[in-house]
């Protein structure tokens, strides 16, 4: 994610435009239909909201990223699946440019998936099966040991977890089509706005 990673749980009611508003956030879905001021939204569960846009909206695009970009004092994120013996099995990886370094870092509760964790910290290490991985020629099965501030935390990146980095984007990514993921606020009216998005470039889907 590209902005903090840390959750307000909300519960929200209500309706906009014919939308609901119901959502425990972060939203994930895609994008129906955009106006200068409004993005109406299809969430990944099918139900439909609208979300207005705040002045001066930020737009992040997610693009894929890759391993050889993950070394030593890399700042990562990923959604994971914490295991028995205490290491975190990771759903995707997020590389963080240089200057989002210390955004968001811990380890929280998300809702990608029943019972999955965010971490965000430092990358300390990164092994496989062979031993220690240089920089440059990473390929399968990873380990990577990941700082998050209260220690260091196991994560295991199987070669199936998706990997993404973040680049400016423009008002102009937002189309329909567009796969989103974005952090509302809420209004005492359980309306939705934002001052930031996350959207996938070229059709990708951000996996956090």
């Amino acid at each position: 994610m590209f902005g903090k990673s840390i959750l307000l749980g909300v519960a929200m009611a209500g309706s906009l435009g014919g939308y609901a508003v119901a959502k425990d956030g972060p939203i994930r879905g895609t994008i129906d239909s955009v106006t200068r001021s409004t993005l109406n939204i299809t969430e990944t569960n099918g139900a439909k909201i609208s979300v207005a846009l705040l002045p001066g909206v930020t737009v992040i695009d997610v693009v894929p990223g890759s391993l050889r970009d993950v070394t030593t004092g890399t700042y990562v994120g990923t959604a994971a699946m914490k295991q028995p013996d205490g290491t975190y099995r990771a759903l995707e990886l997020q590389i963080f440019p240089a200057s989002m370094a210390g955004v968001g870092l811990g380890t929280q509760p998300w809702n990608l998936k029943p019972h999955s964790t965010m971490t965000n910290g430092t990358v300390g290490g990164i092994t496989n099966s062979t031993g220690t991985v240089g920089a440059v020629s990473k390929t399968g099965a990873l380990s990577l040991q990941v700082n998050d501030g209260a220690g260091v935390k196991t994560v295991l990146l199987p070669t199936s977890a998706p990997i993404v980095t973040f680049e400016a984007g423009s008002a102009a990514d937002l189309k329909p089509g567009a796969h989103v993921m974005l952090f509302p606020k809420v209004a005492a009216d359980g309306s939705l706005s934002t001052g930031r998005i996350n959207v996938g470039k070229n059709g990708l889907v951000p996996p956090m």
